[in-house]
């Protein structure tokens, strides 16, 4: 489900929306050491916390050091095919591996996982409102104004669809 983030000056509301992701990592909420199989793409790895990930295998990057219990810390890896191993030292909590598109590409929300990786749909909106409760509305011509901003990684795809009727 989306979220909605208010501006209290503007008084403007922004619906959130995020693409598909996958938590590569098992039992997210409280990482321990694991090794996880990676294809040969990039990868952003998240976490909140004090502690300290070290990786070994296909990435030698880090040691990541945690910055605070509510406070994420991340890191993006451009890693090989093969196994990445995950040492972790400290309090890490909701850990998180998962595709990206580019350098600029930041770690989504959380994906919660437990003895399973857990891929989250794509968010998306819907005004389930009636279009003849709007003032003026009128079925046979108008204008209909929406204004958005896609905050999907580059090259992916972002779609608002609209349906009348």
């Amino acid at each position: 489900m989306p979220a909605i983030d208010y501006d209290p000056v503007t008084h403007i509301g922004k619906l959130l929306t995020e693409a598909a992701g996958t938590n590569l990592l098992l039992n997210s909420a409280a990482l321990s050491t694991q090794s996880v199989t990676v294809t040969a793409v990039a990868h952003t790895l998240s976490f909140f916390g004090t502690g300290t990930i070290t990786l070994s295998g296909v990435s030698t990057a880090g040691p990541l050091v945690g910055t605070g219990a509510n406070k994420s810390r991340g890191a993006y890896l451009h890693l090989t095919a093969g196994s990445l191993t995950l040492t972790v030292s400290g309090t890490v909590s909701n850990a998180q591996l998962e595709l990206a598109s580019s350098a600029t590409t930041i770690a989504s929300s959380v994906i919660p996982t437990l003895g399973a990786t857990v891929t989250r749909a794509a968010d998306g909106g819907k005004i389930t409102a009636l279009l003849s409760s709007i003032p003026s509305y009128s079925a046979t011509a108008g204008t209909l104004y929406v204004d958005w901003e896609p905050i999907f990684a580059p090259g992916s795809l972002s779609v608002m669809p609209v349906q009348f009727g």
